[in-house]
């Protein structure tokens, strides 16, 4: 069995896979239009919330009643961090000490929490 013929197949399929990504990367119009829903999910789940459990509730309710003013509440109050790279895009938002992160590639956007 020959060893060079299993390399180049395999580096074909790593470029054939890199020309997808960039072709398929959702925009990043499209990865901050996600963001309020996202963040509206994060806070109903309880995983990106204040400390405070008031502020926290307040926040919730309103979450509950528009995705849309529940982002407009919490932007001033977090770090905000847009990354545009060659195979995938990123939209960060670290606040309340946890972050919530979005990422676009292959036509999909996938967001989730963490600690920072």
């Amino acid at each position: 069995m020959r060893l060079f013929p299993l390399i180049r197949l395999l580096l074909a399929a790593i470029i054939v896979a890199a020309a997808v990504a960039i072709a398929t990367r959702p925009p990043q119009a499209r990865l901050a239009a996600n963001m309020p829903d996202a963040l509206r999910a994060a806070v109903m789940k309880g995983d990106f919330a204040p400390a405070n459990k008031t502020v926290a509730q307040g926040l919730s309710d309103i979450c509950k009643v528009s995705a849309t003013a529940c982002f407009e509440l919490v932007k001033p109050h977090v770090t905000q961090r847009v990354s545009d790279r060659l195979v995938y895009n990123h939209y960060a938002l670290n606040g309340f000490g946890r972050v919530l992160a979005c990422y676009g590639a292959f036509g999909k956007i996938r967001c989730g929490t963490g600690t920072p």
